[in-house]
């Protein structure tokens, strides 16, 4: 895994504008019903199943199960949840306002291998805008 997370941490280096943080994430692989449990800000959702998150106050990434470090589209996610790692010593609108620019950079990543990400981007740019989170009903 630490082999890996310098490859992608290389790769982020070149492709986006956050610096790594001094600590290291550190990475589990989780059940779905515990990622779910713990779902939080920022999560990496493709095809509508939750497939990894980033928890900020523990400086650590879930990966749920199955994840393969052959498979393109799950290295992918570890590198979007390495990007909320980066983007968490910033401050941010909201939350979600990370998500745009984490699956900018994992669609970059793949595209790079001839792949895309399978995301809904009108949902992730409405969610990212923050506008959702600052209507309240009077």
């Amino acid at each position: 895994m630490r082999a890996l997370m310098a490859i992608l941490d290389d790769w982020l280096d070149v492709h986006s504008a956050w610096d790594w943080p001094d600590v290291s994430p550190r990475v589990r692989l989780v059940s779905e019903w515990e990622a779910s449990a713990r779902h939080g800000t920022t999560s990496s959702l493709q095809s509508g199943l939750l497939r990894g998150l980033y928890d900020a106050g523990r400086a650590e990434i879930l990966l749920v199960e199955p994840w393969d470090p052959r498979n393109a589209q799950d290295v992918s996610t570890l590198l979007h949840e390495m990007v909320h790692h980066r983007q968490a010593a910033h401050d941010w609108p909201c939350p979600a306002a990370q998500e745009l620019p984490a699956y900018r950079l994992q669609d970059e990543w793949l595209a790079e291998r001839g792949m895309r990400t399978n995301v809904n981007w009108v949902a992730v740019v409405l969610e990212s805008s923050c506008t959702l989170h600052h209507v309240h009903p009077d």
